[in-house]
């Protein structure tokens, strides 16, 4: 918008004309409006003063730009999906980010971004200034940016689910009721436990054996003979990862001997063939021998 002014002591204005993109010029009294499209334009302008005085014409380039940001929200790493159709779930190290444009005009001219802002759960706008997390819970982030001419973008909204509990792994053996020997199997077993109403779910556990190579585990497993230490922990599927657990466990040889059986008698009894009477005990007795 323009107007017209008088500066100082002098006779005063009498006209004023401005035309617009080359048009010629008109009496303006007062604000007028550009035309209504976005980009570059003319404005061709003079006055007159009341004693004849005459400016000469002069043109000024302005720009209008009536286009309203873009704003783009990005995750440092993905969300997971869960198969409940709920809201997708993030990590508590997952950092979240914003970036935005202004559309240029058909010139190739844009007033440019001013700020970006966001609300979290409904909350008051803060402005944007870095990456952030989400504290562990449901969430619902609004956002939206303004151009530097006050142009504001309808407000966007994204849903997510914060994840920040880790998975628990045990590990456990069946068979032998002491020690545990090369027959038996070793079992890893994982759960998530859910904080805040949010679990995303154990992903994979993983183990090594002697401070080898990380295994993903599959399902149970034996070890040899001798002294090993077995290192593993979860994964959730928010990407949370577990600290690990370390368990020595000492593994024998496997027991691959039948027992012995003895039958013995008590008295009476005669003989190397024995005979014993209708009240002599039979004692039977079972040895398992140690290989």
């Amino acid at each position: 918008a323009f107007a017209r002014t008088a500066n100082g002591a002098a006779s005063g204005i009498a006209w004023t004309r401005a035309g617009v993109d080359g048009a010629a010029p008109v009496p303006v009294d007062g604000a007028f409006l550009l035309p209504a499209a976005d980009g570059a334009h003319s404005v061709s302008m003079q006055a007159a003063d009341n004693v004849g005085n005459v400016e000469a014409a002069h043109v000024m380039v302005v720009h209008r730009d009536a286009a309203r940001p873009q704003t783009s929200l990005t995750l440092s790493s993905p969300a997971f999906t869960p198969a409940d159709g709920g809201a997708p779930i993030v990590s508590a190290r997952t950092l979240l980010s914003f970036s935005a444009r202004d559309p240029a005009d058909s010139g190739g001219d844009a007033a440019g971004v001013h700020h970006t802002e966001y609300s979290l759960d409904g909350g008051a706008a803060s402005p944007y200034t870095g990456v952030f997390g989400l504290p562990e819970g449901e969430h619902t982030l609004s956002y939206r940016s303004v151009d530097n001419v006050g142009n504001a973008e309808t407000w966007r909204s994204a849903a997510y689910r914060s994840d920040a509990t880790l998975a628990q792994s045990s590990l456990s053996w069946e068979g032998a009721p002491g020690s545990p020997t090369t027959e038996t199997a070793f079992t890893l077993s994982a759960l998530d436990p859910a904080s805040s109403g949010v679990a995303s779910g154990v992903r994979q556990i993983l183990y090594s054996v002697d401070g080898g190579a990380d295994r993903t585990y599959s399902g149970p497993f034996h070890l040899d003979a001798g002294a090993h230490t077995l290192s593993y922990g979860a994964l959730d599927n928010a990407g949370n990862v577990e600290e690990r657990n370390s368990s020595t466990v000492v593994v024998g040889a496997a027991d691959d001997l039948p027992p012995r059986t003895t039958l013995a008698f008590g008295s009476p009894v005669f003989g190397s063939i024995p005979f014993i009477s209708p009240a002599t005990p039979a004692i039977l007795t079972a040895v398992d021998d140690a290989r």
